[in-house]
């Protein structure tokens, strides 16, 4: 995971993230959600309110994949192939659904 803020003239790195996750992911997929579900977590939603603070204008944030697979199932918020990921790694698809959807 990585963070930056960018804009039309501008790309600047924040900061960036590794984590072992805490269980055997079974598909790439599944590791991409997870990742996903950590980088919302740690480091995408707490930068917003103090980015929109410093610019004093309201800020976006993008969640970029690289598996259309893991894309698709984050936009729509269900997978039935994934549902054993809540109790594995206390990951919730619904919730990064929900969380890409908002403005």
């Amino acid at each position: 995971m990585f963070l930056a803020l960018y804009g039309h003239h501008c790309f600047f790195l924040l900061g960036g993230q590794n984590k072992k996750q805490t269980a055997v992911s079974h598909s790439a997929v599944e590791a991409e959600i997870t990742a996903a579900d950590q980088a919302l977590r740690t480091s995408g939603l707490p930068a917003i309110p103090l980015w929109a603070k410093i610019l004093n204008r309201p800020v976006a944030l993008a969640l970029y994949q690289d598996s259309q697979a893991a894309g698709r199932i984050m936009a729509t918020g269900r997978a039935r192939s994934l549902r054993h990921i809540k109790r594995t790694h206390s990951v919730s698809v619904a919730w990064i659904h929900e969380r890409i959807q908002s403005p």
